[in-house]
């Protein structure tokens, strides 16, 4: 996986990091992921197998995402949302 230069992301490019790897890590259909598809019920993803991608974006990022915050993940968005505001914090 391509890691990003933190510095410069849009929140397209937040949404598509986590969009190739929910194609490419857990063999997601990219024709069903939209912002607000909800990772448990559209898109067959777990509560492990959300862990497993925090883990992913750990490692495009560089640091570790609070893991207080896992428990709101449901959608695209939240996960674009939690790497944002944490890109954010460590400007």
């Amino acid at each position: 996986m391509e890691k990003p230069t933190t510095d410069a992301l849009t929140d397209h490019d937040i949404r598509d990091h986590i969009i190739r790897i929910l194609v490419e890590e857990f063999e997601v259909d990219a024709k069903k992921i939209r912002p607000n598809s909800n990772l448990f019920d559209e898109l067959g993803i777990d509560s492990i197998d959300v862990v497993d991608l925090i883990v992913l974006l750990n490692d495009i990022v560089g640091f570790r995402l609070p893991a207080e915050k896992y428990s709101d993940i449901r959608t695209i968005d939240d996960v674009a949302v939690l790497l944002k505001n944490s890109l954010a914090n460590c400007s």
